[in-house]
């Protein structure tokens, strides 16, 4: 009996990883970009907003721990 019990417990384990496996897999497809990149002889501004101050109240210095980058496709009337 407790060895019945082991193999389910096994066969519910490899079911698991498996649909685990399928979501990752389903995940990583639905992250692509659904927009083409701007091409690269347009115009580009890059604007980054830091912090007014990089020390913590405690007198640490802050550390960038990650960054978020977007791009706009702004249209300007043809000029002469």
């Amino acid at each position: 009996a407790v060895e019945e019990d082991i193999a389910a417990v096994d066969l519910e384990l490899e079911r698991l990883n498996a649909d685990k496996t399928d979501a990752a897999t389903h995940k990583a497809k639905a992250n692509k970009p659904k927009r083409r990149l701007l091409p690269d002889h347009l115009h580009t501004i890059r604007i980054e907003h830091e912090p007014a101050s990089t020390q913590c109240s405690c007198g640490c210095q802050l550390r960038r721990i990650g960054e978020d980058i977007s791009e706009k496709l702004h249209f300007r009337p043809a000029q002469f």
